[in-house]
């Protein structure tokens, strides 16, 4: 946003674009929005509030509401929604723009408004290749490293599942792009967050500014202690989606009782000048306004949160791994904002304890659940199926919904290779697969879905297939499993993630290429028949997604060509038709 804005100063665009911070709008006392951009703090530019509204109705403009999910209070959130409606329709020529992180606000409001939802997508392969040959351009220009370099980062994302997931977010990208100059990335997520921290807290200082460190000068040790601290105080707090966010006064205290603590002279001055430094020097924590800070990006909270906790139950041993379980794990498994934090303590405590936790996430089911598992649903006569599963969605689905073994395998998939993980790594690929058949027997079986009802499922479906995809790489059972899904799939959705999945994972080129033109040559009508067609008709294709894979990493082929050519004029679905005829007109006219 603050690009767009930067851009038409520079004449760029035509368009006037407003930026709004909505954490500053809220605390501002203000009665609309063209008043808080006459006289609000924190505005960058102040305008003639009744020139302004004249210009908002004469001109088309691009205003920007920055932060929704940064109104934490949800009173509060609900009347900056309302006032964001009511701006769009004062002011039709205004093209407007509100941005918030998906977990934090609910979209309905702003749908039943006429707003479409986007969400930002990760960097793909080729556009992670493509930061990283501009940024050793201009860090390197012609030095005679730079291609060694280059091509030892691009080969460290291709051939490591932690670097590889972590790789598509611009700001860990550059991390990696520092790191890589001084050493070979290390393949362990909680290693790769560790040594970027090292880098903002130490290295550009020393190595990059060339800045002298006074002896008495606060080390990088201490400093990691400290935002340990912060960031399990601020995770663990009671405020909820508040989680990055913190107080200067507490932020102070904090940091004042462990200087004093460590022997420090004048800790609560030292506290106060080292909340500068590492907001202006670091880059580890930001002013987020109204007297309060935060991690500059949740992925450092998130890091120094599980290195705190696993240091309370390794080092100090005031966490049992009773209290482990059943007050971390147990408590926050079903909060999305824990995720993370749990994932990664299971990548850095002894196997065995990481073991023992996948396998509570995985026994945390309602009562009854797993006996509902273990029939075989779909032997059921047809006739008899709705009658004895009358409730069978909202329990088994809505209810369960498969989400503690989703956190579970993403556990485990921090656990390096080991032979202790073997028997919970198949039964939990088992209990998956189960739940699966499951839904798709009902999907298929009940015929009678409502249509939330049938996109919860199509997503979940997605979800397992894309789960044991990524967390099974390189598995021949697995590999099977998807090429079924991919090609005899009951839904579209769980066909499009088994493309993506074996793309993603699996590296033997030549039966990944012929998987493809399988699926593209496949009969869309085969399967699906137990959906409502309204669905059917809104789904992207996996017969697109295989030729969109085969464009992308086989557009010279002659059987991509002929497949593209086929579909361009076969095809029974007009809008597959209609996007390949497009792509035979862009390889035309050479590529563009």
């Amino acid at each position: 946003m603050q690009y767009l804005a930067i851009a038409w100063t520079e004449g760029k665009s035509e368009v006037l674009p407003l930026l709004i911070e909505l954490r500053e709008y809220a605390i501002a006392p203000v009665n609309n929005f063209l008043d808080f951009l006459h006289r609000g703090r924190g505005v960058d530019w102040q305008f003639d509030q009744q020139q302004l509204h004249q210009y908002l109705l004469d001109h088309p403009t691009l205003v920007m509401f920055d932060g929704l999910d940064e109104v934490f209070d949800r009173a509060t959130q609900a009347t900056a929604i309302d006032d964001i409606i009511r701006f769009a329709q004062q002011y039709p020529k205004a093209q407007v723009l509100v941005t918030s992180r998906i977990i934090g606000y609910n979209p309905d409001r702003l749908q039943h408004a006429g707003f479409r939802h986007f969400t930002i997508q990760p960097l793909d392969s080729d556009e992670i290749h493509e930061f990283i040959d501009r940024w050793y351009r201009l860090a390197l220009g012609n030095n005679p490293d730079k291609p060694r370099l280059v091509q030892r980062l691009k080969d460290a994302i291709a051939h490591s599942k932690a670097i590889q997931n972590l790789a598509d977010n611009p700001l860990l990208l550059t991390m990696m792009a520092i790191l890589n100059r001084r050493q070979e990335l290390p393949r362990d997520r909680a290693d790769l967050y560790d040594q970027a921290s090292r880098v903002l807290l130490y290295h550009w200082d020393v190595d990059h500014k060339r800045l002298q460190l006074r002896e008495d000068a606060i080390g990088r040790r201490e400093k990691q202690e400290m935002l340990r601290l912060i960031a399990y105080e601020m995770q663990t707090s009671d405020e909820g989606l508040k989680g990055n966010l913190i107080s200067a006064d507490r932020l102070t205290r904090i940091l004042t009782h462990y200087l004093r603590d460590q022997g420090f002279s004048e800790p609560r001055e030292k506290a106060s000048r080292l909340i500068d430094q590492l907001r202006e020097r670091n880059f580890i924590l930001c002013y987020r306004g109204a007297d309060t800070y935060s991690f500059v990006h949740r992925t450092f909270l998130e890091y120094f949160c599980a290195v705190e906790i696993v240091h309370r139950f390794e080092k100090q041993r005031t966490l049992t791994f009773d209290q482990l379980r059943d007050e971390i794990f147990g408590k926050h498994w079903q909060d999305e904002t824990w995720h993370e934090v749990l994932r990664l303590i299971c990548g850095m405590i002894d196997v065995k304890f990481a073991v023992e936790l996948i396998e509570f996430l995985m026994e945390l089911f309602p009562e009854n659940r797993s006996k509902i598992l273990e029939e075989d649903l779909w032997d059921e006569p047809e006739d008899s199926f709705n009658d004895k599963y009358d409730d069978l969605y909202d329990y088994l689905l809505k209810k369960v919904g498969g989400n503690n073994l989703f956190l579970a395998a993403d556990c485990l998939g921090e656990i390096r290779t080991h032979q202790e993980i073997s028997k919970t790594s198949q039964s939990l690929l088992r209990r998956l697969q189960k739940i699966l058949d499951c839904m798709n027997v009902y999907s298929v079986k009940s015929g009678g879905l409502s249509q939330p009802e049938v996109w919860w499922s199509l997503d979940t479906s997605a979800n397992i297939v894309a789960t044991i995809a990524n967390n099974w790489r390189q598995n021949e059972e697995v590999y099977q499993w998807l090429e079924e899904k991919a090609i005899d799939a009951e839904l579209q959705e769980m066909a499009i993630a088994a493309v993506q999945g074996i793309v993603r994972n699996f590296s033997d080129s030549h039966r990944v290429f012929e998987l493809l033109c399988e699926v593209v040559k496949k009969n869309p009508y085969d399967s699906m028949e137990g959906l409502n067609n309204y669905c059917i008709e809104e789904l992207h294709s996996p017969r697109q997604t295989a030729l969109e894979v085969l464009l992308t990493h086989y557009p010279t082929h002659r059987k991509t060509l002929e497949l593209l050519r086929d579909r361009a004029t076969n095809d029974p679905d007009e809008q597959l038709r209609e996007w390949a005829q497009e792509q035979l007109q862009r390889l035309e006219n050479g590529g563009k």
